[in-house]
């Protein structure tokens, strides 16, 4: 039987980001996230040189496991709560860490 691979393929991954809270005390949380495969012909693509790794690949977060608030205390969403990932340091690091691990993880050779 011949290998068969959606070329547009998604995935779902648990993302877990580990912070200092207010206080200054260590604390983590999960929420899921969507990401796309991209080819590698698209990652080396110089009309991508202005993207980062998260523009190319995160498709979505999970928003009833996810709270982010603007300066304001209004809660964000869609392209919102996305721009905001993306620009937190702590959450876009475990992101990235997320899309790497989940990448090499599923092509490793289990023995």
């Amino acid at each position: 039987m011949a290998l068969k691979l959606n070329t547009n393929r998604t995935f779902n991954a648990p993302c877990t980001v580990y912070f200092q809270d207010e206080n200054g005390k260590p604390a983590s949380g999960s929420f899921g996230a969507t990401y796309k495969v991209v080819p590698m012909d698209s990652l080396k693509d110089e009309h991508n040189s202005d993207k980062t790794l998260l523009d190319l690949v995160l498709v979505s977060v999970n928003e009833s496991e996810l709270e982010l608030q603007d300066e304001n205390g209004n809660r964000l969403t869609g392209d919102d709560l996305i721009r905001a990932v993306k620009n937190d340091p702590a959450i876009s690091m475990a992101l990235v860490s997320t899309y790497n691990e989940q990448i090499t993880k599923k092509n490793l050779k289990r023995t």
